[in-house]
């Protein structure tokens, strides 16, 4: 059972986490976990494009005044487009930091702590790791050569931006219930939502 807590505003959340959380604990880990996972099912996390020109094709271009999306970039910023990061660059920074004061409502986090949550994700291994990287090209190599699955597969290997927040806390929510975030099932449920419509 999924229970999404979406009454509780953005900045009620973030005060209620705990900076202290150890992400090296399983409770810890679970808790930081589904607390992104709210977080992009309450459209606080939103799917944008990379800063970086040339990864992804995605038009929305990321706000300072808002906490973009990015499966393509671990954890990056900009004064002009905010910070745009991965599920575990958020992981990290939502948990463990504090974006710069500004005063014009930014949410700009500086490069120490944007490199920190590099290094937390780049360290993870295992179904973590998983969860940060999907194994898409795997899932390409097992698709019967020049068919529409391995062409479906292949797609998302060469551009994780594609992955959306809806996606991305799915994926989140089988690896704290399942300890896998099963990234196949996912991505083939969105591709039969999409077939049907």
């Amino acid at each position: 059972m999924i229970v999404v807590t979406t009454w509780m505003g953005i900045e009620e959340r973030e005060r209620n986490m705990n900076k202290n959380i150890d992400l090296d604990t399983k409770k810890g880990l679970r808790k930081a976990l589904l607390a992104v996972a709210e977080m992009f099912e309450a459209n606080e996390l939103v799917h944008s494009s990379s800063q970086v020109v040339g990864l992804d094709d995605i038009n929305i271009k990321p706000k300072p005044d808002q906490r973009n999306f990015n499966l393509e970039v671990t954890a990056d910023s900009d004064c002009e487009c905010g910070t745009v990061a991965c599920i575990g660059g958020w992981l990290w920074l939502l948990n463990k930091e504090k974006p710069s004061a500004t005063k014009d409502g930014s949410i700009i986090y500086n490069y120490k702590a944007t490199n920190r949550a590099i290094d937390f994700v780049s360290s993870r291994r295992g179904k973590l790791h998983e969860l940060f990287y999907p194994p898409f090209e795997l899932f390409s190599a097992d698709a019967e050569e020049d068919s529409e699955e391995e062409a479906f597969w292949r797609d998302y290997v060469d551009s994780y931006g594609k992955i959306t927040p809806s996606q991305a806390a799915k994926a989140i929510r089988n690896f704290v219930e399942n300890g896998d975030a099963d990234w196949f099932s996912v991505m083939k449920d969105a591709q039969n939502a999409l077939e049907k419509e």
